[in-house]
């Protein structure tokens, strides 16, 4: 289990089903058990028996280019990630 993951995607996620399909597949390809959203409300989910929560960010390349950071988060070490979370 670790504190966080982070994917990368070229495209903003559409919805939440999306995010959450982007999030099962990776667990899928690292072995990770993921048993899914904990709310319909909010970005949790479950993995190896952690709450993550799941934090969306676009970043800029120099050359102009956007791409897409999906970050999930162990809930309880949250406030590590604070530099992360915020916006500049």
């Amino acid at each position: 289990m670790k504190d966080a993951y982070i994917l990368f995607r070229n495209e903003y996620p559409q919805n939440k089903e999306e995010i959450f399909s982007l999030i099962k597949e990776f667990c899928r390809k690292h072995d990770l058990y993921y048993s899914g959203p904990i709310t319909g409300d909010s970005l949790l989910v479950r993995i190896e028996g952690e709450v993550y929560t799941v934090d969306i960010r676009e970043e800029k390349e120099d050359s102009g280019s956007a791409y897409w950071i999906i970050y999930f988060l162990q809930k309880k070490h949250l406030y590590l990630f604070r530099n992360i979370l915020e916006p500049a």
